[in-house]
């Protein structure tokens, strides 16, 4: 792999990953247009990482706050503080829900699934899939639920939706985007949580995957780093970009290029 191809591999990693077009099925596709097959699971981890930085620093002022959060959910369990929540524990709560069947299926399917992320035409296919998706996010309405408002059992099906979204060509943000529509979020606040369930999914790959790559590559190379920090500044723009875009817009040009993209696909591999 060229020092050029993991710039290239970085960036559409950062774009695709908070856009709703699936990250993982653009890298299918690029790397095999760029006949990169040898590139495994472990390097996208990495490109993977370089976006959980990004979305680190784009809610850096809400992350601490959900921080000390998640250590009082865990005091509260050895205290047996059974007392009312707080708004950000609360949420903490949800996010750590909505992570119980990504991480499942992660766990038990990732083995089963390693071919998929090599077949193109299949990315094609599911990204109809998420043209449709996102069509009906977008047509669905712009309603006006929080976060604040979600109980556990909407927290649980988006969580599913994200599960989901593990096979390449499904976007991730498109599925609990999705899913958060339909469980009466706004379109801005879908997102939001959206890009808040993709930090366990990441730093969970990161654990697992990481160790695999170092020991396969001898440690993790420059050219590496190179795409894990160009995913890191793509995936920042792509935040920031996303918020305001949906607002005004809302998700019908997503559906459309997952629509176009798709179809080339399925035609050209």
């Amino acid at each position: 792999m060229a020092w050029w191809h993991a710039l290239i591999l970085g960036i559409v990693q950062g774009l695709a990953e908070f856009l709703p077009i699936s990250s993982s099925g653009h890298l299918v596709i690029f790397r095999s247009v760029f006949s990169l097959d040898e590139i495994g699971l472990a390097f996208d981890t990495l490109l993977h990482l370089g976006t959980l930085a990004a979305v680190l620093f784009y809610f850096r002022n809400d992350i601490i706050p959900l921080l000390k959060a998640f250590f009082s959910l865990i005091g509260r369990v050895f205290r047996k503080n059974q007392s009312a929540l707080s708004e950000h524990e609360r949420l903490v709560g949800m996010v750590l829900i909505g992570t119980i069947p990504a991480g499942a299926a992660g766990f038990f399917l990732e083995p089963f699934l390693a071919d998929l992320f090599k077949a193109p035409k299949l990315v094609g296919y599911a990204l109809w899939i998420t043209a449709g998706i996102m069509w009906w996010a977008h047509s669905g309405g712009n309603k006006s639920g929080t976060t604040a408002t979600m109980n556990w059992q909407k927290a649980l099906f988006i969580g599913i939706a994200q599960a989901i979204a593990i096979l390449p060509g499904i976007s991730r943000a498109g599925m609990t985007i999705f899913a958060g529509i339909l469980m009466g979020l706004s379109r801005v606040e879908a997102a939001k949580f959206s890009f808040l369930l993709s930090i366990p999914v990441i730093l969970g790959a990161g654990i697992t995957q990481v160790p695999d790559l170092i020991a396969s590559a001898g440690g993790i190379q420059g050219i590496y780093l190179l795409g894990m920090v160009t995913a890191a500044f793509s995936g920042f723009a792509a935040i920031k970009g996303m918020l305001r875009y949906v607002n005004k817009k809302g998700y019908a040009g997503f559906a459309i290029y997952c629509a176009i993209v798709g179809t080339l696909v399925v035609i050209l591999f």
